[in-house]
């Protein structure tokens, strides 16, 4: 983790002394240096992957800005991939394969593609909170419900409908995010697609 400092994206677009999840008076240089961090923040959990660990913890709290770059922080739930653990990571962020887990009352295996799950979900958060909102509190109504079967069901339901709005907008950036999002971790795109794809995107805008 980074000291010192300037925010987390996460402090960019939201006011952090709100109790909930109060949006700031945003401007258009504000969301470019939050997707910039967050571009950043990808290349470290490339770099993670290539590596072979999992981060399992990604969201806009812990992706920080100084002097306008990112920095990918807080590796306290860092795992070498393949690593069979119980479901851990911030609700709201889970990757389906966490959920379908905790409803089974199974281990998780440490796997990469979380983490863009989770990623998608981040940049979600920045460019589309309403979206965002209605999908984090399906995952908070499953967890209140100890991820009962029919709270994961409505759940993989809301998740259909934010990606086919994403996929339907005909935005590139919003294919890209739904990419992230894909609830099957097999066709889920990678962190080496997810950065050039990136990259690809903010070079175009």
């Amino acid at each position: 983790m980074c000291e010192k400092c300037d925010s987390s994206v996460f402090g960019l677009v939201y006011d952090e002394k709100a109790v909930g999840f109060d949006l700031l008076p945003i401007t258009a240089r504000q969301i470019n240096l939050a997707k910039k961090c967050c571009r950043d923040a990808l290349e470290a959990l490339k770099v993670m992957h290539t590596k072979g660990f999992v981060h399992l913890d990604v969201k806009p709290e812990n992706i920080l800005c100084k002097n306008g770059e990112g920095r990918l922080a807080d590796f306290g739930n860092t795992f070498k991939a393949n690593t069979k653990l119980p479901p851990i990571g911030t609700s709201g962020y889970l990757s389906p394969e966490h959920l379908d887990a905790h409803s089974k009352n199974k281990s998780i295996v440490s796997d990469p593609k979380m983490d863009i799950y989770s990623f998608g979900m981040t940049l979600l958060m920045i460019l589309y909170p309403q979206l965002a909102s209605g999908l984090r509190q399906a995952q908070y109504d499953a967890e209140d419900a100890y991820w009962a079967k029919e709270a994961i069901v409505k759940y993989h339901s809301v998740l259909d409908d934010v990606r086919e709005s994403l996929v339907n907008s005909n935005d590139p950036m919003d294919a890209f995010i739904a990419s992230m999002l894909d609830p099957d971790p097999q066709t889920r795109i990678d962190s080496q697609q997810a950065l050039a794809t990136f990259n690809t995107l903010l070079g175009n805008e």
